[in-house]
């Protein structure tokens, strides 16, 4: 009878090490899309005061 319990004794914790695993995966994932994202809009910042000061420039000049 020992066994029979401590196999389900492995099996769920085998079940809960999934799901912390695929938390951390989630996260991860999570993580790294807010990151690309992050980065995405400090690129459309960066272009946006690139062609605004450009286009001050040019302005200023007319």
């Amino acid at each position: 009878m020992d066994l029979p319990e401590e196999g389900s004794v492995c099996l769920n914790r085998a079940v809960i090490l999934r799901r912390s695993r695929l938390k951390s995966v989630t996260s991860e994932q999570t993580l790294s899309n807010s990151l690309r994202s992050a980065a995405g809009l400090q690129t459309l910042v960066h272009d946006e005061q690139k062609n605004s000061a450009g286009n001050g420039g040019n302005h200023r000049r007319s």
